[in-house]
C-alpha cells in the first residue's frame, strides 16, 4: 500500500529467498530423519506414488500424462503472458531482452521449487508410511500434513517451525502483494481514471489506489474463511483462477492469430467462454463439498502406530445414504480448465465474428499480429509492413 511496486519487488526478493531456504531446509531433514533418498524412493514406489506415465485418455481423471502435461501448459501460459501482474513485471523491465531473462528465470524458479514440493511430499509419505495421520484423524485435512510433519521433525532442530512459518509467509505475501499491486492499477486506470472527469493529482491518484490496495487486501483475508470450506488447496486455487485465466488467454490468442476477429467477437466470445468455465469450476466444488464427488486416493497405513494411539484415536462411522452423481462435466479435471476456456472463447469468438462482419484482413494492423501468422496475411499487408522495415533500418 505505501511502497508501490518497488516495495513489491525488493519484498518478494527476500521472500523468495526465505521461501526456498524454507523448502530445502525442511526437504533435507526430513530426508536425514527417514533414513536417505533411498528409502524415500523405495516406500513411495511401493505404494504405487511414481506415476509419471498414466496415458489414459479420461478427462475425468484428476492427474494423468495428457492433462498435466497440456491442461498445466495452458495454466501457465496463461499466468506467464496475460496475466497483469506479469504483464506489469515485464513492462517494468528496460528492454524486451531483460524482460525475457526474467521470465526464464521466472521459469527455472517455478521448476525448482515444484519439484521440491513434490519431493518433499514423498518425504512426508515416508515419514508417515506405517502411520497416517489423516486416518487416525490427528489432522482433519491432507493440506495440513506439511505443518504436521514439520512440527514431528522439529525436536532436534530448534527454530524449524519459524523457518518454516516464515517460508509459508513468504510464498503467500509475494504472490498477494504482487496481485494487490497490479489489481489496483487496473482498477485505477481502466474503471477510475476515465469515468472522474477532472484531472487527478497524483497525490490524490496515490490516495485511492491505498484505499483498494487495502479494501481488496482485507477481501482477500476474508476470503480463507470460504477455502477452508472448499478441496485441496491446489485444486481450489487452479479451478477458480480457469475462470477467469481461459478467457482472457482466449481473448489474446484470438486477436494475434486471427486477423478477421472483431470486438463484438472477442467480447461475446471472453464473456461466454468466463461463464461457462465459471459454471464447470463451482460445480465441481460444489459437488466436492457434498460429496458427490470423490477422488481416489493412494493407499495408507496405520500398522506401525501405538496401539494405545489406536484405541484412543476418534473414529468416525459414515452415514449411509443416497449420493447423486453429479454432471459429467463436473468431473473433468481440474487441470483442464484453462485449456477449456481458452478453446471456448477462440471458438465463440470467431462464430460471432463472423456473424458480425469480420474484420478485414487487409486493414489490421501487421504489428499487432503474431509474426508466425505473416505469411498467410494478404499481399498488401506485407507490402505495408516491408516498408515499416525499411523505414525502421532507414532510420537506424
Amino acid at each position: 500500500m505505501l511502497g508501490g511496486l518497488k516495495a513489491v519487488v525488493w519484498t518478494d526478493t527476500l521472500q523468495t529467498f526465505i521461501m526456498f531456504g524454507g523448502v530445502i531446509i525442511v526437504m533435507i531433514l526430513g530426508t536425514i530423519n527417514v533414513g536417505g533418498p533411498g528409502v524415500v524412493w523405495e516406500r513411495s514406489q511401493q505404494s504405487d506414488r511414481l506415476e509419471f506415465f498414466n496415458f489414459n485418455m479420461d478427462p475425468t481423471i484428476r492427474h494423468t500424462f495428457w492433462n498435466i502435461s497440456f491442461g498445466n501448459y495452458f495454466y501457465w501460459l496463461a499466468s506467464c503472458s496475460v496475466n497483469q501482474a506479469m504483464v506489469q513485471r515485464c513492462l517494468a523491465m528496460p528492454t524486451i531482452y531483460k524482460a525475457n531473462i526474467t521470465i526464464l528465470i521466472l521459469a527455472l524458479g517455478i521448476l525448482g521449487i515444484v519439484t521440491m514440493s513434490c519431493y518433499t511430499g514423498l518425504v512426508i509419505y515416508a515419514t508417515f508410511h506405517d502411520c497416517d495421520p489423516v486416518s487416525t484423524h490427528t489432522i482433519q485435512k491432507a493440506d495440513q500434513l506439511l505443518p504436521y510433519f514439520v512440527m514431528q521433525i522439529s525436536d532436534s532442530v530448534p527454530g524449524l517451525p519459524g523457518i518454516f512459518l516464515s517460508g509459508v509467509f513468504s510464498a503467500a505475501l509475494s504472490s498477494m502483494s504482487t496481485g494487490l499491486n497490479s489489481m489496483t492499477g487496473v482498477i485505477f486506470e481502466d474503471l477510475i481514471r476515465p469515468v472522474v472527469k477532472e484531472r487527478i493529482s497524483e497525490s490524490r491518484a496515490s490516495l485511492i489506489m491505498k484505499v483498494i490496495v487495502a479494501v481488496i487486501g482485507t477481501v482477500c483475508v476474508g476470503m480463507v474463511f470460504v477455502v477452508e470450506n472448499m478441496g485441496t488447496l491446489v485444486q481450489a486455487a487452479k479451478s477458480m483462477t480457469g475462470i477467469t485465466a481461459g478467457s482472457l488467454l482466449g481473448v489474446f490468442s484470438m486477436g494475434m492469430f486471427f486477423p478477421w476477429a472483431n470486438a463484438k467477437g472477442a467480447l461475446v466470445g471472453g464473456v461466454i467462454s468466463m461463464v461457462f468455465v465459471g459454471w464447470i469450476s463451482i460445480g465441481s466444488q460444489i459437488s466436492i463439498a457434498k460429496g458427490q464427488i470423490k477422488f481416489p486416493t493412494k493407499p495408507v497405513s496405520v500398522e506401525g502406530c501405538d496401539i494405545e494411539f489406536l484405541n484412543n484415536t476418534v473414529k468416525s462411522t459414515a452415514i449411509p445414504g443416497t449420493v447423486n452423481e453429479p454432471l459429467y462435466i463436473y468431473r473433468i479435471s481440474y487441470t483442464l480448465y484453462t485449456m477449456i476456456g481458452v478453446a471456448t472463447a477462440i471458438i465463440v469468438g470467431l462464430v460471432v465474428s463472423f456473424l458480425t462482419k469480420p474484420n478485414n484482413s487487409e486493414d489490421v494492423d501487421p504489428d499487432l499480429l503474431t509474426p508466425v501468422i505473416h505469411r498467410f496475411l494478404p499481399s498488401k499487408v506485407k507490402h505495408i509492413e516491408l516498408q515499416a522495415h525499411k523505414q525502421d533500418s532507414t532510420s537506424l
